[in-house]
Order: C-alpha cells, then sequence, then structure tokens
C-alpha cells in the first residue's frame, strides 16, 4: 500500500526517537516486520520485541480496526504504539473499535497501548511543522 510523506516522517520519527532515547545499546530499532508494522524496537539482550507501532494517516477509519487486531494480537511485546491523525472521525472509531475490546480476551492487552495525536493538518513538506511535531512526539514517546 503507497504512503504518504506524511505516513512516512511520522514512522521515521518514531524510529528516530527510539533510537535516541537508547544511547544505553540496549535497544535496537528497525522497521519491523514490514507488512505488519510500521516500526518496531527491539531489546538487543534476547531480541524480544519491546516496541511495535502502526501509523495511521491516509487510509479512513477502516484501517484502525486492522491496525489495532495486528498490535494487540502480538505478543511478548511492552508497548504498541499507534500514531494517528487527530480527526474527530478517526477518534470516534479508535474509541468504538477498543470499547469492543473490553468483552474480550484482548482487553488485558489495550493496557500497553500507546496512542499519540498528530494534528490533521500536519503537512511533512513544512520544516518548521515537522520539527514541531517530531519535537512533540519525541516528549510525548520519551
Amino acid at each position: 500500500m503507497p504512503t504518504s510523506a506524511e505516513h512516512d516522517f511520522l514512522s521515521t520519527a518514531a524510529l528516530r526517537i527510539m533510537e535516541s532515547a537508547s544511547n544505553s545499546g540496549l535497544f535496537g530499532y528497525t522497521e519491523g516486520q514490514r507488512k505488519l508494522f510500521d516500526f518496531s524496537c527491539d531489546l538487543k539482550q534476547d531480541w524480544s520485541k519491546v516496541i511495535v507501532g502502526q501509523t495511521l494517516w491516509k487510509h479512513g477509519g477502516d484501517g484502525i480496526d486492522k491496525d489495532l487486531r495486528t498490535l494487540l494480537n502480538e505478543r511478548d511485546i511492552a508497548a504498541a504504539v499507534y500514531i494517528a491523525r487527530h480527526e474527530s472521525k478517526l477518534r470516534s472509531r479508535f474509541a468504538e473499535v477498543t470499547q469492543s475490546y473490553l468483552d474480550t480476551p484482548m482487553r488485558d492487552r489495550l493496557s500497553r497501548l500507546r496512542v499519540f495525536w498528530v494534528p490533521a493538518d500536519f503537512k511533512a513538506t513544512d520544516e518548521n511543522i515537522s520539527e514541531s511535531i517530531y519535537n512533540a512526539l519525541k516528549e510525548e514517546i520519551t
């Protein structure tokens, strides 16, 4: 599936943030299982997957179901990171989907989900805005 400049920027930003936060060399960072995740971070000590993530930008609310199912079904992770475009309809759909997991065995896995909402008018081509978004994500993620 083709991605947008914003999607690519946000996924790359998450990887860069994880890299800069792991100066100890404890974490390794890769793009992850490309067809499954947009980014991931592995623990070098035993190569277990610590963080996996998805970026929701261009595709609509239907992508939320798949993204959350993928994130929540992944076993042996400490955190599932979701970076998403901040729009009312997407937040509403996100709430619907997460509510549907409350009555399932996946309920406990919701606690490891971290969502970072990015303003819908974000344009990766604007360097000042990109830097601001990067800094905001860095502060929130770390």
